[in-house]
């Protein structure tokens, strides 16, 4: 089996198909699935890498609450840091699925999926965060803003698991 580590195939003039490696073509060979390009390769590891981070500075976040924090926030104010933490959790593993799913279903939709991840941990988590910390700052649209991306993402993360999964399967 030759194993190529370009992505592009090649149409000959007798109408057959190839690959072109090292400046060299093969023909006839069939080769499915192709190798991941090193740009989608650097994506889906930057998807793992922020969800591992994100999932990192939760733990940090929860160390914090429970031991510098807690005398000095109020109780509701306690449920809402909870809150952001655990959704800021899901999220973050939510990135490292994306990460995986982007490394083996390669698409350039997946990455409209880790940003929205992104943004929605931001918006929704980071606003909680600041309405803790500053009470006064008015940043309350943040939250359900962060949560509607969330859920754009969670959708949109089903419909390309669909999608491609019918393109792998036939």
């Amino acid at each position: 089996m030759t194993r190529c580590s370009s992505d592009s195939a090649s149409i000959f003039i007798d109408g057959s198909v190839g690959l072109a490696c090292n400046e060299k073509t093969v023909k006839g060979v069939e080769t499915i699935p192709m190798a991941i390009p090193e740009q989608r390769r650097a994506v889906w590891q930057l998807w793992i890498a922020s969800g591992a981070a994100v999932a990192g500075l939760t733990v940090v976040l929860a160390a914090v609450r429970d031991h510098l924090l807690r005398s000095w926030l109020s109780v509701p104010e306690i449920r809402s840091f909870d809150l952001a933490l655990q959704y800021q959790f899901y999220h973050s593993l939510g990135l490292i699925m994306c990460g995986l799913t982007a490394r083996v279903l390669p698409s350039r939709a997946m990455n409209i999926v880790g940003f929205l991840f992104i943004l929605g941990i931001v918006g929704f988590s980071g606003g909680l965060y600041l309405k803790i910390v500053i009470p006064n700052l008015t940043i309350g649209w943040m939250i359900p803003v962060g949560a509607t991306l969330w859920v754009i993402a969670w959708v949109l993360f089903a419909i390309l698991a669909v999608i491609q999964r019918g393109e792998n399967a036939s």
